[in-house]
């Protein structure tokens, strides 16, 4: 008997079982949390049998054949809305530029299931506009089996809480918790006849539907925020970058052999040339030196965080040093601006909030601290995330395709236009405002989602699940300090 803590004890034959059909000799203390196991237990007490997801669902592997030349719209995880469930972004690439791990073909109907953080539920069916294009290998691909179960009713038990909470609990790794495909065909589901599927959906494609009026109100809103910026940026007669550049093998030599046409567009160019144009180092930003190696605080808790195009700094999880495998990490402050420079254009820039102080980030992010007498940190970060902007830091960054970095001297290096602070602040109340508009409607739709979720769970008669604060899981909420293996 391995007793983990005065709650839970767990016999070898329990560890040696796994999950299902597999061997796993799980010693990780989530997967016996009492807590997760009793959530996903509550739906084997609602009114209809249970069936496992691989007898009402195919999983995909699709192959993809990519040609260089031509134009993708390609669906990574941060693309997916996890509170509502569904696509709400994808980017446009050509094919030389999409990531080794585009690997997917979305098809119209298909369900994707983030196999990283199933707590997020990043969950969604692919909609018509991306029907034949191209998908991360982060993906999970379901394909709902023809009279079987419908891809709208599979999509909400998925989402459900009940099972997020068994995904979590399956999942592997603390640094990058991910689940595998055999963890999602292997989950039971409540079935109810066709009718009572059929009107489960109606209910809450009736909720769905107030939600998609407030998010057209929100795209709106969303629309006139990006044209605050590029409505000061692009005043005046901008000649365009060259599209066609020549160079010398000599002229490439001194570059250290960059051959990438990119680079040599904009290091003659800039795309604001028609500005003010001011060095990001030394004159607006100095770069933080907190630095900390966490082999020196095993036991001390951490929360890491990452940085999303769309959300900006966002709480990843929270673990012990001992668990978290890169050992160097920098501390972050209340109002720095991080920079990923892997994603950096991609507009991955976001200035850290007050519940973030003390949070810590790898080296694969650049953590600034701005002179804000000459620039605001609003204004900055819409700046590098500008479009233009992206173009011109991509052809400084080197690299495979896919994973191309942008170096912290280069970064330094380079140039961006900086207007008068009057006119910067009048920026940056304009997009505030905006901001707290989609932020009050984003409320209420996450309100009437999550009303919608419950009317459906209570629907098939499932019990809540019951809550347990002394159950120790790696929730990231969560405290990890009882979470000690002890013989």
């Amino acid at each position: 008997m391995l007793k983990l803590s005065k709650n839970i004890e767990i016999s070898l034959d329990e560890i040696e079982e796994g999950i299902y059909d597999r061997t796993e000799y799980r010693l990780d203390l989530k997967f016996y949390s009492p807590v997760l196991k009793d959530s996903y237990a509550q739906l084997f007490k609602g009114k209809y049998p249970m069936k496992f997801v691989k007898d009402l669902a195919d999983s995909v592997d699709s192959g993809v054949t990519i040609e260089n030349n031509l134009e993708y719209k390609y669906l990574q995880i941060s693309d997916i809305d996890g509170e509502l469930g569904e696509v709400e972004d994808y980017s446009e690439l050509q094919g030389i530029d999409l990531p080794s791990r585009a690997k997917l073909t979305l098809i119209k109907n298909d369900i994707v299931i983030s196999s990283v953080r199933p707590l997020l539920r990043e969950i969604a069916i692919i909609p018509e506009e991306l029907d034949g294009q191209i998908g991360t290998n982060g993906f999970i691909q379901l394909r709902c089996k023809e009279n079987e179960i419908e891809p709208e009713y599979l999509l909400h038990i998925l989402r459900c809480r009940q099972i997020t909470d068994e995904l979590d609990r399956r999942s592997s790794a603390l640094n990058y918790p991910a689940i595998s495909e055999h963890d999602v065909k292997y989950l039971k589901i409540p079935c109810p006849p066709r009718d009572v599927r059929l009107e489960l959906i109606k209910r809450f494609s009736d909720a769905t539907a107030e939600v998609k009026n407030i998010k057209d109100k929100v795209d709106i809103l969303q629309t006139e925020r990006s044209q605050i910026l590029p409505a000061k940026l692009r005043t005046g007669n901008i000649k365009s970058v060259p599209k066609d550049v020549e160079f010398s093998f000599d002229e490439a030599q001194s570059n250290e052999s960059r051959l990438d046409v990119k680079f040599y567009r904009y290091s003659r160019k800039h795309p604001f040339e028609h500005l003010p144009l001011k060095q990001i180092y030394p004159t607006l930003v100095t770069f933080s030196t907190e630095r900390i190696n966490l082999d020196s605080q095993p036991d001390e808790e951490f929360l890491q965080v990452t940085v999303s195009r769309k959300k900006g700094v966002v709480f990843r999880e929270k673990n012990q040093g001992n668990d978290i495998g890169t050992k160097a990490q920098t501390l972050i402050r209340t109002c720095d601006v991080i920079v990923s420079r892997i994603d950096l254009y991609n507009g991955c820039i976001g200035i850290v909030p007050e519940d973030l102080d003390g949070a810590i980030v790898t080296r694969d992010f650049m953590v600034l601290k701005l002179h804000k007498k000459e620039i605001d940190p609003i204004f900055f970060r819409e700046v590098l995330k500008d479009k233009e902007m992206a173009d011109y830091f991509y052809a400084f960054a080197v690299g495979a395709t896919g994973r191309k970095r942008i170096d912290q001297k280069v970064f330094q290096g380079l140039k961006i236009p900086v207007l008068p602070l009057d006119q910067q602040f009048k920026i940056r109340d304009l997009i505030q405002a905006k901001d707290r508009a989609i932020e009050e409607l984003q409320v209420e739709a996450r309100r009437i989602y999550r009303e919608a979720e419950a009317g459906f769970m209570d629907a098939l008669g499932v019990p809540k699940p019951k809550k347990n604060p002394d159950d120790i899981s790696t929730n990231p909420a969560h405290s990890l300090k009882k979470a000690i293996f002890s013989l």
